[in-house]
């Protein structure tokens, strides 16, 4: 469970994302395509295609 503090930012990205690409590749979408570091304060919800994951 997730509590909301005003210290964490969520950030959303929109668009079905290929989940198998796991956290390395998650990290680099987060890094290169998004310019953030993957971690910072934040949290990163990403979405399958299928959105079941």
């Amino acid at each position: 469970m997730f509590t909301s503090s005003p210290q964490v930012s969520i950030t959303l990205i929109c668009g079905p994302t290929d989940m198998r690409k796991a956290i390395n590749g998650l990290c680099e979408v987060v890094a290169y395509d998004l310019a953030l570091e993957p971690c910072s304060e934040h949290l990163f919800v990403f979405c399958g295609r299928t959105r079941n994951k």
